[in-house]
């Protein structure tokens, strides 16, 4: 309790947030873009290296000085801050954007064998190819920036997570009109309000003592009373998510359609659904794929970045794993554009990786869920400083409140990686195809997988429920 004293002393005293506040973010924002304009050569490196620093200082003294209107928003901003934080630091430090990712675009149509004829469109779900990285200095190049920055997820570019099928279905699919996508959009952003309250009074009128005083512990709860308090916790924050997801969506497709841009972070496809649906969970079940896929994928890049390939794949020299895409070419800045990534004729042949065993992908999914689960901590450390400057007791134990329910994920992702392996081998063995089940079987195997899911994730969830409520987020 004194070390959190002395580090609350230590620490600039929150105030309110200001008009200033809004402006500061905003620079930093236009000075991370402008800092990738010009040509990556080693003296412009060095002026975004130095940079860097004070940018990510920055966004994390944003995210802990003014103070957000509610506690939910403040412990929320501060994760987003940190991520931008990271995001600057990885823009301009450990990696040169125009040599490690790259833009996807649609292409054209083609004639059927590269012989005249009509056109072979994909309107739905069209081919995607490397879009080359613009020259320095231009329009194009500002536009490829500040679709890098903006892009949280990575849609439209090398690295995007796996999409779900629902995700890829109306209304952001490539043929969605705009106005039916900004319509669906509208009605569902009100949705979400209405969930958000719903929770928000349940948590308060409901369920008082645990959400608001604390008398009551998750402990204590039968099981009934956990899966209420559960489902309201999950929902107010998904909506959380949903808010800033939405609204920043329908304002740039909006523009998109007023000002006739193209691209993915104007056009509806390039802003599918947040979250997968409970339909892909059931057809897809497994706790991989619900973090690998139908979760939110916001913090996906800086955990693969700073977890994934920095601790596993650099500091422990773990063999890589997924998608290596060799995406540096062999030639000056100056010439990028006209090459298209990430194997143009002028670059080395990439060497195939050695490929990363089971142990190997467990240790690295470990890293991540213990990265994930500290980042997540970092908001739970400003809300127990706060409390601490208004005089409230606190418990430093709660520092570490949220880590545990990420800490423990790769044991149930190890069980199946050890599991559902044997099970097909075993199916193969006695003759069923895969993906050639029949339908009494495909039950069986969905309805139990689902069941898997939900029965961990329902029994983990205390730490994070129980967490989120002490620390006074509602």
């Amino acid at each position: 309790l004194d070390d959190l004293a002395a580090l609350r002393n230590a620490l600039p005293t929150p105030r309110k947030m200001t008009a200033l506040d809004y402006t500061l973010g905003v620079s930093l924002i236009v000075v991370h873009i402008l800092a990738l304009l010009p040509p990556p050569t080693r003296a412009w490196r060095l002026v975004r290296a130095a940079l860097a620093p004070f940018i990510a200082a920055t966004w994390v003294w944003l995210g802990y000085v003014p103070l957000s209107p509610k506690s939910q928003d403040r412990w929320g901003v501060q994760l987003l801050f940190c991520c931008f934080a990271f995001r600057a630091l990885e823009h301009l430090v450990v990696f040169t954007p125009e040599f490690e990712v790259y833009r996807l675009r649609p292409a054209p149509p083609t004639p059927p064998n590269g012989k005249r004829g009509k056109l072979i469109k994909h309107a739905r779900h069209p081919k995607l190819e490397p879009e080359p990285v613009p020259a320095p200095w231009t329009w194009a190049k500002l536009d490829w920036a500040t679709s890098l920055w903006w892009s949280w997820r990575g849609i439209g570019w090398n690295y995007a997570p796996p999409l779900t099928e629902s995700q890829m279905r109306y209304p952001s699919a490539y043929d969605t009109p705009r106005a039916q996508h900004l319509r669906y959009r509208a009605l569902y952003l009100l949705a979400v309000y209405a969930v958000d309250g719903l929770a928000g009074s349940f948590m308060h009128v409901g369920m008082p003592q645990f959400f608001i005083s604390h008398t009551l512990t998750y402990a204590e709860l039968d099981t009934r009373q956990r899966a209420v308090v559960s489902l309201a916790t999950v929902a107010r924050i998904l909506a959380s998510l949903e808010f800033a997801h939405l609204q920043l969506g329908l304002m740039l497709v909006s523009i998109g359609g007023l000002c006739g841009l193209k691209g993915e972070l104007w056009e509806p496809w390039g802003w599918p659904a947040m979250f997968g649906s409970l339909q892909d969970i059931w057809r897809n079940p497994g706790l991989n794929y619900v973090w690998a896929q139908a979760w939110n994928q916001y913090f996906r890049r800086m955990y693969q970045i700073w977890a994934w390939v920095g601790l596993g794949e650099g500091i422990l020299r773990l063999p890589p794993s997924g998608k290596q895409l060799k995406t540096w070419v062999s030639v000056p800045a100056a010439q990028l554009a006209p090459l298209a990534p990430p194997t143009p004729p002028a670059s080395p042949p990439p060497r195939a990786p050695r490929r990363a065993g089971l142990w190997a992908n467990l240790v690295k999914s470990v890293l991540v869920f213990t990265f994930s689960g500290v980042f997540h901590d970092i908001s739970s450390l400003v809300l127990l400083l706060d409390a601490l400057g208004r005089g409230e007791s606190i418990d430093p134990r709660h520092v570490i409140s949220l880590a545990p329910f990420f800490i423990v994920q790769p044991i149930a992702i190890a069980a199946e990686a050890l599991l559902v392996p044997r099970y097909r081998a075993i199916k193969r063995a006695r003759g069923i195809p895969r993906h050639g089940e029949g339908a009494l079987l495909t039950l069986a195997e969905r309805t139990l997988g689902f069941a898997y899911v939900w029965v961990w994730l329902g029994w983990t969830a205390g730490w994070f429920v129980e967490g989120m409520a002490r620390l006074g987020v509602w």
